[in-house]
């Protein structure tokens, strides 16, 4: 086993090197492309809290609890809390002024919030998110006025027990929570590491010597050993770049598309080590392992998409 762990990794640590930096470049790059998509479908909407109280604080995190919003805050003493919408920088701009705790409590909630939005398509979505929002906090405010006519009851016990009695979204939990067993973006970003990791065709050539590998596989149990070393080494590198991208891009997977991922890794890792050793001509290996791995990932996406 020495001798192989000599040949296969020791002596090869320069293509290691580079096949490690290759992966990271595209998941890097990956992660980069995500975050601009992600930019780009973003909606800022812009907040001034004049009141900062508990309430105010609550209607802020259910903004931000919307998909694609990002909250930004307005200085307490910005006059025009528009111009952010004018400058671009928001799609919604609003001031939760410094008495809405008592309008709330009131239910004076008409003229309790000023607010300003773009008028497009993007702005009246913005608006719902916002409305939604405020009617959200008003709820036990309104349970409790009418809980009144029979039964006196504090707003801390009211807003206790809506919370409480107030049922999770289904659809919610299981896109915030819920490992999957297989992902469009996952399936791509594997699909590329299979791509671009065939690579390792030409940057593992000296490992095909014929002279020395011939004596070597005088012993039968050294050829298969060969295949074994060479496998695990790379599939646990590729399987750590599969990890590693899930992580940076925040794709929640579950076990068994990892499972599927380090079996059909195992092939083909044992494909592309029997072309590296048994295949001599540089253009056939290169062939052949281009065509391997686009064999593989039609597999793989067939398996997970059926």
């Amino acid at each position: 086993m020495k001798p192989l762990l000599q040949l296969v990794v020791l002596r090869q640590w320069k293509a290691y090197i580079s096949i490690i930096c290759m992966l990271l470049v595209v998941l890097f790059s990956l992660q980069w492309i995500h975050s601009t998509m992600n930019q780009v479908f973003s909606m800022p909407i812009a907040v001034q809290d004049l009141n900062d109280s508990a309430e105010s604080q609550k209607i802020i995190k259910t903004i931000e609890a919307a998909p694609f919003v990002n909250v930004k805050e307005i200085n307490r003493d910005e006059a025009y809390i528009e111009d952010v919408i004018k400058k671009k920088e928001a799609i919604v701009s609003l001031t939760i002024p410094e008495d809405f705790s008592e309008k709330l409590s009131k239910h004076q909630m008409r003229e309790a919030i000023k607010l300003y939005y773009r008028d497009d398509f993007i702005g009246s979505i913005a608006q719902e998110i916002v409305s939604k929002s405020l009617y959200e906090i008003q709820i036990p405010y309104i349970v409790k006025k009418y809980v009144d006519k029979n039964e006196q009851v504090s707003i801390k016990e009211a807003i206790v027990t809506y919370e409480k009695e107030t049922p999770n979204s289904k659809i919610k939990q299981f896109a915030a929570n819920k490992a999957q067993s297989h992902s469009v973006s996952m399936n791509a970003i594997v699909s590329l590491i299979l791509l671009f990791s065939s690579v390792q065709i030409l940057l593992h050539k000296h490992i095909a010597q014929h002279a020395p590998l011939t004596r070597m596989f005088m012993f039968p149990s050294m050829r298969i050993k060969y295949h074994i070393v060479y496998i695990i080494v790379h599939v646990l590198i590729l399987l750590m770049s599969i990890i590693g991208a899930s992580i940076l891009l925040q794709e929640s997977m579950n076990i068994t598309f990892y499972i599927i991922c380090a079996l059909l890794l195992c092939v083909y890792e044992f494909g592309l080590s029997a072309i590296l050793i048994y295949i001599k001509t540089i253009s056939h290996k290169m062939f052949m392992t281009v065509t391997f791995a686009l064999t593989i990932v039609i597999i793989f996406n067939l398996i997970m998409f059926g």
